[in-house]
Formats: structure tokens, C-alpha cells, sequence
């Protein structure tokens, strides 16, 4: 097997898990567990989805995607997106990782970010149709040129722009 085939086997293995991952949080996430108290946009709405039992990926997705329709401002680019998401999550901010990655509400952020080691992320450039970002471990790239990981997109067609967010990632 190649090195290209190697690299392909191993993403095709980290969205699996990743795949699994997502199915897993799903079923055992416990928004009311939540604990996030932040004063943008979200915070309303994780304080009313705590009242309730649970909430659904689709429910949360609805939810941030209304939120971002409604910024005043917004990343410009699928990569600005991916930086912004990156940022925040080495920064804790989950309410705004909830927002960048629609959906990511019914996660527990915590939990899943809990062990992060610090990392600084390199960004190649999107796909023409803005739906896929390389990104990798800065280390990593310094080492190997190359990007082995990617976030998917999706895009929010609004009457004055295009908006990208977040609907996959490994």
C-alpha cells in the first residue's frame, strides 16, 4: 500500500469513528448537564433548551442556523469559518462552537474537550465550492507538507450573502 493509500484508509477510519462518535454523543448527551452562561446569542437558547429533557441534532441545528442568518457579521470564508471554530474551542467557548458547527448543541462540549492539548492548526485552501477545508496540526505540516485532516460545510444562502458553517470535522 502507498503512502496515498495509507492516507486515504486513515481518514476513511477517523470519519468511522468519528461517524460513531457523533451517533454516541446523540444518544448519551444531556444538554441540561450544560452549564454554559455566556452572553451571546446562544445562551438564551441553551437556557430554554435546558428546561427541556433533551434536544435533538436537528433541533440544535435549526436553532444555530437561525442564529446565524441573524449576525450582523459572520466568517467570510469556509477557512475563516474553520479558524473561528478552532479559536473557539481552544477557548472554551462552546456557545459559539454550538453556532459554528449547527447541530453541535446536542454535544457535551466539555466533556469532549476536556483533554484537548493545546495545538495550533494549519489551513489549506477550500474546495471551489466551498464545502471542504484541509486543515492539520501545524507540527504535523511542518514535518510533512501535507494536510491529513478536513471539516465539511455546508453553505446558508442568505438575500446578502453566502454563509458557510460547520457539518463535519476530524
Amino acid at each position: 500500500m502507498n503512502s496515498k493509500q495509507r492516507i486515504a484508509l486513515l481518514v476513511v477510519v477517523l470519519l468511522l469513528i468519528l461517524g460513531i462518535v457523533v451517533l454516541m454523543a446523540r444518544r448519551t448527551s444531556r444538554p441540561g448537564q450544560d452549564t454554559a452562561t455566556g452572553t451571546n446569542e446562544l445562551s438564551a437558547i441553551i437556557q430554554g433548551v435546558q428546561a427541556e429533557n433533551n434536544i435533538s441534532f436537528d433541533q440544535a441545528a435549526d436553532q444555530a442556523r437561525e442564529i446565524i442568518k441573524q449576525r450582523t457579521s459572520w466568517p467570510e470564508s469556509p477557512v475563516a469559518v474553520c479558524k473561528a471554530f478552532w479559536t473557539a474551542r481552544a477557548d472554551k467557548d462552546y456557545d459559539e462552537m454550538k453556532i459554528l458547527w449547527p447541530g453541535s448543541a446536542s454535544f457535551d462540549w466539555p466533556e469532549i474537550c476536556k483533554d484537548d492539548p493545546k495545538v495550533e492548526y494549519v489551513f489549506g485552501e477550500a474546495r471551489s465550492d466551498g464545502t471542504q477545508v484541509p486543515y492539520v496540526a501545524k507540527e504535523y505540516f511542518d514535518k510533512n507538507h501535507t494536510y491529513n485532516l478536513t471539516m465539511h460545510l455546508s453553505r446558508l444562502n442568505r438575500e446578502t450573502d453566502l454563509r458557510y458553517y460547520i457539518v463535519s470535522g476530524n
